[in-house]
């Protein structure tokens, strides 16, 4: 199996979130867990009868979350969570030697920077990496097309099996073509478009109805339609059907370029992670 579909989940209590869940079903792989964004939780309740594979995240207020009580009271979530069933679960770069043993979940390691997209992405890589973790987990803010190319860039060549995202608006590529990448673990959306709960989450129905990334892996043809405000057209969506009744092995991806992009550059690197760069639909 290739990277899972994922949908973020945060629902006011456990009954919210497990209706999220039976809601999602149809569109995803697993889903994660957002236990910090709950006003309460049952969580051996929410793992056993979730049906799907969980992974639990706590995030800390230091990192993008909104955990503010005791450490050790949150990586001993992790670790119940690890031994009722979770798949895996998501501890921070800088906790990840303190979380102790998970059993046979999967440790995702991640390191969040929310305001920018670093110049040394693999650097960042290198040091979330060495931190021990099963899943490298690298997450930056992407305030151009060049950003989010960069992380996929990144995911491209990843050594481990490793999540890359590129958040804000500018970033949904690196959320949509993730699949393509042999080392891509999972890509993330949001349970639906009101609910997301993180920059530039789209909903996961629209992840696999628009966007058809379920249809990624590596060795698909995938073409990048390079224009302003193409996110949401919908000849992206009108293609991709047709490619998909036609039986054809391609999809068809929004690139979104800024302003403060340079064609030039976007196709060069674009071209060199594989990528078929048009202009119009007309020309496919």
């Amino acid at each position: 199996m290739g990277a899972w579909i994922v949908a973020s989940l945060a629902g006011e209590d456990t009954e919210a979130t497990l209706a999220l869940a039976r809601r999602v079903r149809p569109w995803v792989d697993a889903v994660e867990l957002r236990l910090d964004l709950m006003q309460a939780f049952d969580l051996k309740r929410l793992l056993s009868a979730i049906a799907l594979p969980a992974i639990v995240t706590v995030r800390p207020l230091r990192e993008g979350g909104r955990y503010c009580n005791g450490e050790e009271e949150r990586l001993r979530l992790l670790r119940e969570a690890a031994a009722q069933g979770a798949a895996a679960v998501d501890v921070e770069w800088d906790a990840a030697d303190r979380l102790g043993d998970v059993g046979s979940a999967r440790r995702i390691v991640s390191r969040h920077v929310f305001d920018h997209t670093p110049s040394d992405l693999e650097g960042l890589y290198t040091d979330v990496a060495r931190r021990g973790g099963d899943v490298v987990k690298v997450a930056t803010y992407a305030h151009t097309l060049e950003d989010a190319l960069r992380v996929c860039h990144l995911l491209a060549h990843a050594p481990l099996p490793t999540i890359a995202i590129a958040m804000g608006e500018a970033g949904l590529i690196s959320r949509l073509i993730a699949p393509w990448f042999p080392n891509a673990f999972l890509t993330f959306g949001a349970s639906s478009r009101e609910q997301a709960v993180a920059p530039g989450q789209v909903a996961v129905q629209d992840m696999r109805e628009q966007y058809h990334v379920h249809r990624l892996r590596p060795g698909v043809q995938v073409f990048g339609l390079l224009a302003p405000d193409v996110n949401r057209s919908p000849e992206v969506a009108r293609v991709n059907r047709a490619w998909a009744e036609e039986g054809r092995d391609a999809v068809l991806l929004p690139l979104q370029m800024t302003p403060h992009d340079d064609v030039q550059r976007i196709r060069a690197i674009a071209t060199l992670l594989g990528i078929q760069v048009i202009e119009n639909v007309r020309n496919l």
